[in-house]
């Protein structure tokens, strides 16, 4: 009686054994056969409408951007709830949603706000302030009225009584460079469509305390985060995305503000930016997850941020230069294109600060990106 329940026992444990690893098997043979013939695109058009095309079927389901790197016993990482995290998908979603957008294709606010004009699930933290920008850059934003509404006052409740925005309640003392992708675009949009100056200054406060902590020197890339009580720098200044949610942040703030010496700033920042990154530009057109190091390798999401303030720089000056580099970039993200559409390389999601993913795969926020990359780079070289 003993011996055959330890047969079934054992017999279990196996069973189980075999699931997880054959789904660990199952996910990396998916990976490996994704990646055959990857970068054979030699036509922007036709890349830029396979991205289109591969971004409208993730929005109807989208892909999940894994909170961990773990490539064994995924299985258990999803039984015990930790394989995925819902405010990493709102950003997900935010940056497509921002990029089908700019392809004319409208119509997604009624997938997030029911015809009551809120929100289908109510947002909880300031992430989904690019969500709510990204859905305020399709026609008559006005009709978002009371959803716009709540998300500038989620802003508000998380920044207390602070200056400025921490990432999260209870991190007073920190701020992350994440933050002002996340919230200056949406602020300064809500502040110019709603006439409240206060939103607008606060996202000039957002970004002021940031560029007085920018790395001295000949290059004044932002760091990770930065400790304001003792005006100390947190993290590394060249990881790549950070220094793409800084582009971001800066970049869509200021094509939103009307003529102001805040706008003049920001110009000035990103004419200055985008020379310095040019530098650090690799031969093949990207820039890497770690930007200062030469063999870092080409990531999806930088590169297609950094596009976006060459594009934006070559608007401002008319300088070709910037214009080559944005073709550059584009040039590197369809040599790291799926033959299915999806844009690959891109960095996995930070653990935390100086914590950065060794896991490189597809994410739907880069997707988005380098879709209003595309698009904005054609309107500029018409």
């Amino acid at each position: 009686m003993i011996l055959n329940l330890l047969l079934w026992i054992l017999s279990g444990f196996g069973l189980v054994a075999i699931v997880a690893c054959g789904y660990d098997l199952a996910v990396g043979f998916n990976r490996w056969q994704r990646r055959i013939h990857i970068g054979r695109w030699n036509d922007v058009s036709a890349w830029e409408s396979a991205l289109e095309n591969r971004g409208r079927r993730w929005f109807k389901r989208m892909p999940i951007v894994p909170k961990l790197d773990n490539d064994r016993l995924i299985v258990l990482d999803k039984i015990r709830g930790q394989y995925s995290n819902p405010t990493i998908q709102s950003w997900q979603c935010a940056g497509l949603v921002l990029g089908l957008s700019s392809t004319g294709n409208d119509g997604f606010r009624t997938h997030f706000i029911d015809d009551a004009g809120n929100w289908r699930h109510i947002p909880v933290n300031i992430d989904f302030a690019l969500l709510a920008y990204s859905l305020m850059s399709e026609s008559d934003s006005h009709s978002l009225d009371a959803a716009m509404k709540q998300i500038y006052e989620l802003i508000l409740s998380v920044k207390g009584d602070n200056s400025a925005v921490p990432y999260r309640r209870g991190m007073n003392e920190v701020r992350f460079v994440d933050t002002i992708g996340f919230i200056c675009p949406f602020l300064v949009r809500y502040g110019v469509d709603y006439a409240v100056p206060e939103a607008m200054e606060l996202a000039r406060r957002q970004i002021d305390e940031y560029d007085d902590m920018l790395l001295a020197g000949e290059v004044n890339f932002p760091p990770h985060a930065i400790d304001c009580t003792r005006r100390l720098p947190l993290g590394v200044y060249d990881w790549g995305r950070g220094i793409g949610w800084y582009i971001l942040g800066v970049t869509e703030s200021y094509r939103c503000l009307p003529e102001s010496d805040f706008k003049e700033y920001l110009k000035n920042r990103i004419i200055k930016l985008a020379g310095q990154l040019l530098q650090f530009q690799k031969s093949s057109g990207g820039w890497g997850s770690s930007v200062f190091i030469s063999d870092s390798p080409a990531e999806g999401s930088v590169t297609s941020l950094a596009g976006l303030l060459m594009v934006e720089a070559y608007k401002i000056t008319g300088n070709k230069t910037y214009l080559c580099a944005a073709e550059g970039a584009i040039k590197q993200l369809m040599a790291i294109t799926q033959r299915n559409g999806a844009l690959d390389m891109c960095q996995g999601d930070t653990k935390g600060i100086g914590n950065y993913s060794v896991r490189y795969g597809y994410m739907p926020f880069a997707q988005g990106m380098a879709l209003l990359l595309v698009k904005r780079f054609k309107d500029a070289h018409a």
